[in-house]
């Protein structure tokens, strides 16, 4: 995203908002289709890659999302996180959008560690033998 936020076209900004409005959409009510969703969320992270300008992020991105197809579905179905990640997913944007390299940095990172955490704590109220 720090990357995205320094060689950002108009072009590109426009896509991501694009792609986080669609994220957000797909995520509204009790009856959002996780898959869709998920399809949303995959489009969204690969488009931050691609418009850093690289060719390798987007293609390890892309190897990547294809491993943690089950893990996302996981992570989106939690309660709340959805809208979560809507919220962020923005926050990613409107930093980009500025070209604040600082500020997509840091809702990159706080959009991951809300993910890291969960992940971590994952199972820890599951039944114990």
């Amino acid at each position: 995203a720090e990357d995205a936020a320094r060689v950002a076209t108009e072009q590109s900004v426009a896509d991501l908002q694009k792609l986080c409005d669609a994220f957000a959409e797909a995520a509204q009510g009790p009856d959002a289709d996780l898959t869709e969703v998920a399809r949303c969320d995959v489009a969204f992270h690969m488009a931050i890659a691609a418009a850093s300008g690289g060719t390798l992020l987007p293609r390890m991105l892309g190897e990547l999302n294809e491993v943690l197809s089950e893990s996302r579905s996981a992570t989106l179905s939690r309660r709340g996180q959805m809208s979560a990640s809507a919220k962020q997913h923005q926050a990613i944007v409107d930093a980009v959008a500025l070209g604040d390299q600082k500020g997509a940095q840091q809702a990159a990172r706080r959009h991951m560690a809300g993910i890291i955490t969960w992940v971590s704590t994952f199972g820890d109220d599951a039944p114990q033998d």
